[in-house]
């Protein structure tokens, strides 16, 4: 770059007229301060900018940040899911969509409403469910779970903090 081209003439006391140092590395060049802190700031924002929405649950009051499920806890819902024969489930929460699609491949008759605030995730659950042969069956939406209406399901599936389950529970009861 011209700043550190600059840098470089001004600490060998080469004048700019004359020949520009060759491509070959011979050991004597000079550390880059604006390039550094310029390439680390870029990729502090671009973290920043991608982790942001799988964090940021975490400081609101009722919510939980995105931790995928294990194959366990998948399982378990999915069995409770088959033995209560939902037909119609939603899932609040959804992340990745990996329960609703694992409970959709058990349930041939049963359709699913995945929902959750985080856009990347809503995009990860439908791009999973169109690959496990799914999608006609599942809906994922990026929406608020406490102002959507739960009566037209026969059964919820959450994983959530404690601190969300006290209002959650009362939500489901209403």
């Amino acid at each position: 770059s011209l700043l550190a081209m600059t840098a470089r003439n001004a600490s060998t006391g080469k004048s700019s007229t004359e020949d520009p140092p060759s491509s070959t590395n011979t050991g004597d060049d000079e550390f880059c301060l604006p390039c550094a802190l310029v390439t680390f700031g870029a990729g502090a924002v671009i973290f920043a900018g991608l982790a942001a929405p799988f964090l940021s649950p975490a400081l609101r009051k009722r919510a939980a940040p995105f931790i995928p499920s294990d194959t366990a806890s998948v399982q378990a819902c999915v069995r409770a899911l088959t033995q209560h024969r939902s037909r119609k489930f939603v899932e609040l929460g959804c992340g990745d969509g990996r329960v609703s699609i694992a409970a959709l491949r058990a349930l041939p008759d049963a359709t699913c409403y995945g929902v959750d605030r985080n856009l990347w995730l809503v995009l990860a659950a439908r791009y999973s469910a169109w690959r496990a042969g799914v999608h006609n069956r599942a809906r994922f939406e990026c929406i608020n779970l406490w102002k959507l209406d739960l009566a037209p399901y026969d059964a919820a599936v959450v994983y959530g903090s404690e601190r969300m389950m006290t209002p959650l529970g009362e939500k489901i009861a209403r």
